[in-house]
């Protein structure tokens, strides 16, 4: 009887904890539209990862190297190149001359020249330099911004003196301020002696006619002209899909309106051998 009675004290407390037990629910919906979205992300990635090859190729292939130890014909060959070293320069307050021949001493005017320590680009930027000058070693124009900044900073530094500059770009101050002057190594005094001996005066003797001074206007000629052979190739048609993707993404997420995504790899969007010795 007491066993019957318990039984039947507890039957209502048993099934209202049946009742309310967590009980695991899979919502279809959700997880249909989360595997859709990380569908879209791989897609955009792999797309993404394949216009930036695209676009590096096409950007290496419009560089025409020039014949040897010759920096006006290099910087003839290459007028978009070398038209956008003598604004870039104007605008961060360097002497165009001494610019034109430091970048062709850095890189031969080759926008994808890239040492093994690492350097990139015109001005043969390291990163740590790139991100402590505020600017992209992988753009184009940034590049030779970061480069112009570095340049000016070391003429700053010694007072106007073009060797010593040359000398810290190329070595870093902390090696010039070590040795009083050019430090004695081979690559430093090899660099230095070239731009000052034979570079500058061939750009500062040499009818620059040849060389745009302000080639392609607002906008870089070069990047313009990748641009333009991106479009040719149809390369913008067939992203266009999964560009859409992350616009759509993006505002499901509630985090930008539609209209407001640039591709990440632009070096149009608002985002050397380095000087090799800018950590001493």
């Amino acid at each position: 009887m007491r066993v019957a009675v318990l039984s039947a004290m507890l039957a209502p407390m048993i099934s209202a904890s049946i009742a309310w037990a967590d009980v695991p629910v899979v919502d279809d919906t959700n997880l249909g539209e989360r595997k859709d979205r990380d569908e879209a992300t791989t897609s955009i990635e792999d797309t993404d990862h394949g216009r930036y090859t695209i676009h590096t190729s096409v950007t290496c292939s419009m560089y025409r190297p020039g014949r040897r130890n010759d920096p006006v014909g290099a910087a003839e060959a290459n007028p978009e190149i070398s038209g956008l070293v003598r604004r870039v320069a104007r605008e961060e307050g360097v002497d165009e001359n001494q610019f034109l021949a430091l970048v062709y001493q850095e890189s031969r005017f080759n926008p994808c020249a890239k040492s093994v320590a690492g350097a990139t680009g015109l001005a043969q930027l390291m990163p740590g330099t790139a991100a402590q000058l505020g600017v992209d070693e992988n753009n184009i124009e940034q590049n030779l911004r970061g480069g112009a900044r570095y340049y000016k900073q070391q003429l700053d530094r010694y007072g106007g003196n073009v060797s010593l500059a040359l000398a810290a770009y190329n070595s870093g101050p902390g090696n010039v301020n070590r040795y009083g002057g050019i430090p004695p190594f081979k690559e430093t005094q090899g660099y230095v002696a070239s731009i000052t001996r034979d570079w500058l005066p061939a750009f500062g003797g040499s009818d620059k006619s040849g060389i745009p001074l302000n080639f392609g206007g607002g906008e870089t000629a070069y990047t313009g002209m990748r641009s333009s052979t991106l479009n040719a190739m149809g390369t913008t048609a067939s992203t266009s899909d999964s560009l859409g993707n992350v616009a759509s993404w993006y505002q499901q997420l509630g985090q930008l309106q539609t209209g407001t995504i640039q591709d990440s790899w632009d070096p149009n969007s608002p985002r050397p051998n380095a000087p090799r010795g800018a950590s001493n």
